[in-house]
C-alpha cells in the first residue's frame, strides 16, 4: 500500500497501483516524503476527493492501536501498533527530584561556606518566622531567601505528569495517522474500569467502602496486627519503620501486601546490605503496582474523547467499550491482538463488512526527543587507589552496592590506628564528579529516534555516543556504528515507524 499526499498537503486515498506510483516518481510528478509506510507527494494539481473511512483506536497504556477502514466495506487502509515510554515517565521524574534536590542543597552549602568565610553566619540556630506564616522555621547557620513569589496553584484540569503524556502520546498518534491517511470517523474504545470489581468480582453495595484496612486506624496498625507487633526479618524486635519490599521506582505498589513491619537496625541492612534484602522478598513476595495503568486510562479517558472531538467534530466520533469489542473478536474468529481491536473496532460502524482481513501492522515505537536534566544531573565521585576504585562517593547512595567512603573508613578503623587510617584515605586519588553538559540536538548529527540509511537497509537510532559520532541502532544494540557510515534520511519524530 502507497500513501498519498496532494500537492496541498491533504491525504488522499492510499494506492495499490505500484505501477503508476513508479511512473509519476520517475517523471518528477511525485516526490517520496517517507519510506515507511511508504509515502509520496503528488507536484501537480489534482482532485482531492476521498472515500468516506472510519479509524478505529484500541487504547492502552503500554501499547496503542490505530487501524483505518473503508466505511462502504470495512477494506483495511491502515493499521499500526504504538509502543509507548510512559512507564518511563515516573522514573525520569523521580529523577529530576532528586537531581534539583541536590542541586539546591549544594547551592546553600556554597552559600554556607562564604557565610562562614567572612565570619556572617548564625553560630547557633536559630528560629525564624516569615511574614505571612504563623509557625517558625528553624534556620541554621543562613536565613534561608524569601520566596519572591508563589506558583504552587494547579489549573482547572491539570493531570500528573504521567497521565499528560499518555493523554498527548494518544492525540500525537492520531495526527500523525491522519497525515497520511483521510480520516471521516473515529471510533474510541472508552476505558472504564471499576477496579474494585477486577480485584474481587462478587463485591457489590455497602462492601465497596470496606477496604483491607477497614476497622484499622492506619497502614502501620493493620501490619503491627499482621505481624503481631514483631519485626517480619528478625522476629524479635517490634516494628518501628515500614519498608516497601519492592520498591516503588521499581514499579512496587502501596498496598500493604508490598510493605513489611520492621525494626530500625533490620531496615538499615535491608537498605545497605543485598543478602538481607533478598531474604526479606523471600520471606515475602513484593506486589507489582495493581491497576495502575487502569487508573491513568480511567483519567486521561474524558479529557482524550473530548481532544478527539475538537479535532473530528462532535458528530463525527463514537463510543465503544472492551466488552463489546471481546464479543465482536470471538464472532469473527480473530486473535487477541492490539491492532485486531482496533481493526474490530473500526469495523463497528461499516455499513456493510465483505470480508475480515488479516492484518500485518506497521510498529511504532516512541522516542525520547529532549534530555533537559543532564544539565543538572549529580555524577558520582570514586576513590582509587591505583587504577582500583575503592569506594564511591562520600556516603552511600540509594541502591548503591559498592562501598561508600564512610563504610571504608570504618572497616579500616578497628584495624589501624586512627592517624593511620586518615593517612590511608588521603592518599587516595579523588576522581571528582564532573558535571556533563548536554550537548544541543542541533549540534549532534544523528540523534536518537533517528532513520538512517545503513549498508543499504532503513534503521532507527537506540542511542548515541561520543556526541553523536558513534550509533546504536534498534535491530542492533551492541554493535558501535560510525555516523560517518550512515546516511540521515529522517530526524527524531517522537513517534517513528520501526
Amino acid at each position: 500500500m502507497v500513501y498519498v499526499i496532494s500537492q496541498n498537503g491533504k491525504p488522499l486515498m492510499p494506492t495499490n497501483n505500484n505501477g503508476k506510483v513508479r511512473i509519476l516518481l520517475k517523471s518528477k510528478k511525485a516526490k517520496i516524503i517517507d519510506y515507511k509506510p511508504f509515502t509520496i507527494q503528488l507536484l501537480y494539481k489534482t482532485t482531492e476527493y476521498v472515500e468516506p473511512t472510519i479509524l478505529g483506536m484500541d487504547t492502552g497504556r503500554k501499547h496503542i492501536a490505530i487501524t483505518v477502514v473503508k466505511k462502504d466495506n470495512g477494506e483495511v487502509l491502515f493499521s499500526s501498533e504504538l509502543t509507548t515510554r510512559n512507564n518511563d515517565i515516573p522514573k525520569l521524574m523521580k529523577t529530576r527530584k532528586q537531581n534539583r534536590t541536590l542541586r539546591r542543597h549544594f547551592r546553600r552549602q556554597r552559600k554556607v561556606r562564604i557565610a562562614k568565610k567572612n565570619n556572617a553566619y548564625y553560630k547557633n540556630a536559630r528560629n525564624v518566622t516569615e511574614s505571612g506564616t504563623k509557625l517558625s522555621v528553624t534556620v541554621k547557620y543562613i536565613k534561608k531567601k524569601k520566596a519572591k513569589f508563589s506558583n504552587r496553584k494547579r489549573p482547572a484540569g491539570w493531570l500528573t505528569p504521567t497521565a499528560n503524556q499518555l493523554l498527548e502520546t494518544h492525540i500525537n498518534y492520531i495526527n500523525k495517522v491522519r497525515k497520511i491517511v483521510p480520516i471521516s470517523e473515529v471510533v474510541v474504545e472508552y476505558a472504564k474500569f471499576d477496579m474494585q470489581k477486577l480485584k474481587d468480582p462478587t463485591i457489590s453495595g455497602e462492601e465497596y467502602q470496606e477496604g483491607d484496612l477497614y476497622g484499622y486506624l492506619n497502614m502501620k496498625a493493620f501490619i503491627s496486627n499482621r505481624q503481631k507487633g514483631k519485626c517480619l526479618l528478625c522476629g524479635k524486635n517490634h516494628i518501628e519503620q515500614l519498608h516497601h519490599v519492592k520498591e516503588r521506582h521499581e514499579e512496587g505498589s502501596e498496598r500493604h501486601s508490598n510493605i513489611a513491619g520492621l525494626c530500625k537496625k533490620c531496615h538499615d541492612k535491608v537498605h545497605k546490605f543485598p543478602k538481607y534484602n533478598n531474604k526479606l522478598k523471600a520471606l515475602m513476595e513484593g506486589a507489582d503496582k495493581q491497576f495502575n495503568s487502569t487508573s491513568i486510562l480511567n483519567t486521561i479517558m474524558p479529557y482524550l474523547y473530548k481532544g478527539i472531538q475538537g479535532i473530528f467534530g462532535e458528530d463525527n466520533v463514537f463510543k465503544t467499550y472492551g466488552y463489546i469489542t471481546k464479543a465482536d473478536r470471538i464472532n469473527l474468529g480473530l486473535d487477541k491482538t492490539h491492532y485486531n481491536d482496533s481493526y474490530i473496532i473500526a469495523l463497528s460502524r461499516v455499513n456493510n463488512i465483505t470480508t475480515v482481513n488479516n492484518i500485518i501492522p506497521y510498529k511504532y515505537m516512541q522516542f525520547r526527543r529532549h534530555n533537559r536534566q543532564l544539565v543538572d544531573a549529580i555524577r558520582d565521585r570514586y576513590y582509587k587507589d591505583g587504577i582500583v576504585t575503592i569506594a564511591r562517593n562520600r556516603n552511600k547512595r540509594t541502591d548503591q552496592l559498592e562501598p561508600s567512603l564512610k563504610e571504608y573508613k570504618e572497616e579500616l578503623l578497628p584495624l589501624y590506628p586512627k592517624k593511620e587510617v586518615y593517612q590511608r584515605i588521603s592518599n587516595l586519588k579523588v576522581v571528582p564528579s564532573i558535571k556533563r553538559y548536554k550537548t544541543s540536538i542541533k549540534n549532534i548529527s544523528v540523534p536518537y529516534g533517528s532513520v538512517v540509511l545503513y549498508n543499504g537497509e532503513r534503521h532507527i537510532v537506540k542511542g548515541t555516543f561520543n556526541k553523536g559520532k558513534n550509533l546504536r541502532l534498534v535491530d542492533k544494540p551492541s554493535e558501535n556504528i560510525n555516523f560517518k557510515n550512515v546516511r540521515l534520511l529522517q530526524r527524531n519524530t517522537g513517534i517513528v515507524c520501526i
